[in-house]
């Protein structure tokens, strides 16, 4: 059985004048096996909206509630930074509203007709290949990804 779920929750754009958003960054590799050294090498503080956010006026966050991305690693709970001023490409991660609702889907073209694929294997999602009669719009390109482990 297939189905089709509005998998994201908008969290809302970005302020026009964020404060900023920063921690300390540590110019260095880190290594998972034993305790890096790199604590000794503390540099300048590192901007998270500069890292994540390239065009702040049309930038904005959802919250992934689905699972029709987890191949792709993203998975419930998930915030994913989206663009709007960007157009989609093949391959991209896109934020689409399609017949009332919105998904997030890996943007593909078949000829000049889009399709929106999930990256699951379970088989529980479909392929979507929007018709003229149907309501679809990109809403904007999947630009970054957050999560925490707590």
């Amino acid at each position: 059985m297939t189905h089709i779920t509005s998998d994201i929750l908008y969290l809302g754009p970005c302020p026009e004048t964020p404060s900023p958003m920063t921690l300390p960054y540590v110019d260095a590799f880190v290594s998972c096996g034993f305790p890096s050294p790199a604590s000794d090498y503390e540099a300048e503080d590192f901007d998270l909206n500069g890292y994540f956010v390239r065009n702040r006026s049309s930038t904005f966050v959802v919250k992934m509630e689905g699972e029709a991305l987890i191949d792709a690693g993203i998975t419930p709970n998930d915030i994913l930074i989206v663009d709007r001023s960007l157009d989609a490409k093949p391959g991209d991660l896109v934020l689409v509203f399609y017949e009332g609702e919105y998904l997030v889907r890996r943007y593909r073209l078949e000829g000049h007709q889009p399709s929106l694929h999930p990256d699951n294997a379970n088989g529980l999602f479909a392929v979507i290949t929007p018709t003229i009669d149907e309501q679809f719009s990109v809403e904007g390109v999947v630009t970054g990804l957050g999560r925490r482990y707590w």
